[in-house]
């Protein structure tokens, strides 16, 4: 989900995307770089800008006053990285870069809010003390709004060593649940399942971590214990005949809680496969290709793609038998109308939400009437949120002339989508309290209120203050979602948030407030 980060970025901030201006002239760009908790200027960061179609970059860094500045730039979209040892970006959590639009006149200054970052390390041991090396670790952001548990993977897995340690960093702050997961040999020699903090095999039985800007937690150590395992077999059918190898690409994923692969493997060329030592539980069973390389970070690509899938329940000494058959993708499209009134959009990226890893990104090709994907799997797909012009946002896509436009849509057969845009100078900001006092660091989420299909979140800064920009009129709902304190109850905290419905008229400038309640 992209974050808005409002009070932090005086200028375009934006998740993923592009823009069609064409370069004009050469300006000078400045940047500010603060400790969006404390104010305080950010020394030593180090910028790189590369221009959105080009290969030149330019290699930045802030002085003693945070500051630092690019002369004679050209005009245009670029993307923007910035490092600090300690410190983690919001608004580029996945490391890749920020896009921004550098626009002509006078000079002006980004301002850019920095959060230090969170440490998460600890020891991951067998239940009788030994430890236990080649483990992947993994934090995941835990929210749980109006009832329902949201989990989001931040950062890279770590790795325990031969003496069963990690460390997990350059997080930002939050509610995190932390997960050990045998991968690889480890996984077929011991058995062992996921594992959630402090050892529990049932996410709901996990401990909720709540760390500020800055904090460093040193003892989450988890215990694991092998139980009850069985095997899976099977073969794998509708291999086109021009993948390299005749191979397809088989996993195993959990069906609830971290969607983190417990197995990963090729068919042999005849088609099988074969998963041993499989814990007990729920899973579902992908194939994919073409996949002469395994690699699990991104999805398959090209005409040739093909996707199957099947639930499977791993039952302890049992071996089930899943063949598989393997389908093309879903083509989907995207054109533009024949009138827009706001530029910009050059590519737009979705993401799967159930069944498959919701890491994928899939990233539509433009070819000047709108954009293409490679085929894709049927399933729930997201959104992200592309920059447009300052005075446009992103309003969703359609199915139809006569569907609502929306964040997210259900892809179960070839579509034809087309995107809406609208005008974005509303404006919702606010503070949050509980008991009486600021309630820093608290989640706020918006969404729309009819059918919550277009959903952002931010948090709030060291006074309870919050706020998005750009937003277009319309009803949308509200809710926040305090961090728990140490005379808190983080259960009733979560199970019991702040919300409020407000209309927003066009161009209105909204405030509220939110009075987040404490107990049952």
């Amino acid at each position: 989900m992209p974050n808005w980060i409002g009070w932090t970025v005086l200028l375009s901030l934006a998740a993923a995307g592009g823009w069609a201006a064409p370069p004009v002239s050469a300006v000078d760009q400045g940047f500010l770089l603060i400790d969006s908790d404390s104010g305080e200027p950010v020394q030593g960061a180090a910028l790189r800008l590369t221009p959105a179609k080009g290969s030149r970059a330019w290699e930045l860094e802030t002085d003693e006053r945070g500051r630092t500045r690019l002369r004679g730039v050209i005009a245009g979209p670029y993307r923007l990285q910035v490092e600090k040892a300690g410190y983690v970006d919001p608004a580029d959590l996945e490391g890749k870069g920020r896009w921004i639009a550098i626009g002509e006149g006078a000079a002006i200054q980004l301002l850019i809010g920095l959060q230090r970052s969170v440490v998460i390390a600890g020891q991951v041991n067998t239940e009788d003390g030994r430890p236990l090396s080649g483990i992947g670790i993994l934090a995941a952001r835990f929210s749980r709004t109006d009832g329902h548990v949201r989990m989001q993977r931040m950062g890279a897995p770590a790795f325990s060593d031969d003496q069963g340690r990690y460390r997990l960093h350059h997080l930002p702050a939050g509610s995190y649940v932390v997960v050990a997961a045998p991968m690889g040999d480890v996984a077929s020699v011991s058995g062992l399942g996921l594992a959630y903090y402090p050892g529990h095999r049932d996410v709901a039985r996990a401990e909720i971590l709540e760390l500020a800007p800055g904090a460093e937690l040193l003892s989450v150590d988890i215990r694991m214990q092998p139980g009850e395992h069985g095997a899976i077999t099977g073969a794998v059918t509708g291999i086109p005949s021009d993948w390299a190898g005749g191979r397809a690409a088989v996993s195993l994923m959990p069906r609830s809680g971290m969607q983190f692969p417990v197995a990963i493997g090729m068919t042999d060329p005849s088609g099988r496969y074969e998963f041993d030592r499989v814990p007990e539980g729920d899973y579902q069973i992908l194939a994919w290709g073409p996949a002469e390389h395994l690699n699990f970070d991104k999805p398959p690509r090209g005409p040739s793609t093909r996707y199957g899938s099947s639930a499977v329940a791993v039952r302890g000494r049992e071996t089930s038998t899943i063949d598989l058959v393997l389908s093309p993708g879903l083509r989907v499209e995207a054109r533009w109308p024949a009138t827009k009134p706001c530029l910009g959009i050059e590519t737009l990226r979705m993401r799967l939400e159930n069944g498959w890893p919701e890491w994928w990104v899939f990233e539509g090709h433009s070819d000047g009437s709108g954009v293409a994907w490679d085929p894709a799997p049927a399933g729930k797909y997201r959104f992200d949120i592309p920059e447009l012009e300052k005075s446009c946002t992103f309003a969703g896509v359609q199915t139809s002339p006569d569907s609502a436009p929306a964040h997210r849509i259900s892809v179960e057969s070839p579509v034809v989508l087309t995107p809406v845009t609208a005008a974005s100078s509303g404006e919702i900001s606010g503070t949050v309290q509980r008991a009486g006092m600021p309630a820093q660091g608290a989640i706020i989420v918006l969404s729309t209120a009819a059918d919550r299909a277009f959903s952002v979140e931010t948090s709030t800064d060291r006074v309870g203050q919050f706020r998005f920009e750009r937003l277009p009129p319309g009803a949308y709902r509200i809710i926040a979602v305090p961090n728990a304190g140490p005379d808190v109850d983080p259960t009733a905290s979560f199970l019991r948030p702040a919300q409020r419905r407000v209309i927003l008229e066009p161009g209105q400038k909204l405030s509220v407030e939110l009075n987040a309640p404490q107990g049952n």
